[in-house]
């Protein structure tokens, strides 16, 4: 329905909101729980009423007490909300890796809605999709992303916060993780955790020939030794596990042991300590 409004009303249809002007549109919900508008002076009276009958319109009152209240404030955009809106919340950035036509897209919000429950916000912003609920999850969100990973073939990558009391804290967390978020262009895991959104932070920042510097520089003439390399990731995926390590390598211990001894000689980072072991796996993720 709405692909036929937006022909309909052409440039008069708006989907991507960030600002709401109750003045000059009409705002509606549908049953896939996605919010647009249409600009006043392009909807007849009858019109309205048709709208009316197929659609939630949404006043200025009731969507700023409970909904976009909560967001704007959040993303910077408003007051904090009155203490009964909310006291506490989580929220989960959500962002496929591929394109969804709007079709799935809002059969998808449906589906997570009425997973989540009715006390669950859905807003989309930017790339991103933004759930905002008050209370813990008595599901686990990753088992919903699986199971549209399987259904309908999108693949879905999100973060999940603590709940935590609103408050200026808290919007400055949620503005810090949102954008980092937004960065986030591609991972091969569905569920995001605050390392990762930190590291791609960190890479964000260097270009392709600083990151090609920065790997010869660390891993020196391993650079190109896929087994050296592979060991030191398997060392650091087993904590630093020598014996698991080994097992994982198909090596007896002494010799993993001794070549990585060659290689904390040769490069003079010792991996085996913290700072050191940040830095050449910084290198080794680039």
């Amino acid at each position: 329905m709405n692909k036929e409004l937006r022909k309909l009303y052409g440039s008069s249809y708006i989907d991507e909101i960030e600002h709401y002007d109750f003045n000059t549109y009409y705002y509606f919900k549908s049953i896939e729980h996605l919010i647009f508008g249409i600009e006043k002076n392009a909807v007849s009276s009858n019109e309205l009423v048709l709208l009316d009958m197929h659609y939630e319109r949404l006043d200025d009152r009731d969507f700023t007490d409970r909904d976009i209240e909560v967001l704007e404030y959040l993303l910077g955009e408003g007051s904090k909300p009155d203490k009964d809106t909310y006291n506490k919340l989580k929220y989960i950035l959500m962002k496929p890796l591929q394109y969804i036509e709007r079709e799935t897209l809002s059969e998808l919000l449906t589906l997570m809605h009425d997973f989540l429950g009715p006390d669950t916000l859905i807003f989309k912003r930017e790339s991103v999709i933004i759930v905002i609920t008050p209370q813990e999850l008595t599901q686990d969100i990753g088992d919903f992303v699986d199971s549209i990973t399987s259904d309908f073939y999108v693949d879905l990558f999100f973060y999940e916060s603590d709940l935590s009391v609103l408050n200026e804290e808290l919007k400055q967390v949620f503005m810090f993780e949102f954008e980092s978020f937004i960065e986030l262009q591609k991972t091969t895991k569905s569920r995001v955790t605050r390392a990762d959104l930190m590291y791609n932070n960190i890479v964000n920042v260097m270009d392709a020939t600083l990151k090609d510097d920065f790997k010869k520089y660390v891993l020196g003439d391993f650079v190109t030794d896929k087994e050296m390399l592979n060991m030191i990731k398997t060392f650091f995926e087993t904590n630093m596990n020598v014996s698991l390590s080994a097992k994982n390598c198909f090596m007896h211990r002494n010799t993993f042991q001794n070549k990585i001894e060659k290689f904390i000689q040769t490069t003079g980072f010792n991996i085996k300590k913290f700072d050191d072991a940040f830095i050449v796996y910084l290198a080794l993720s680039i």
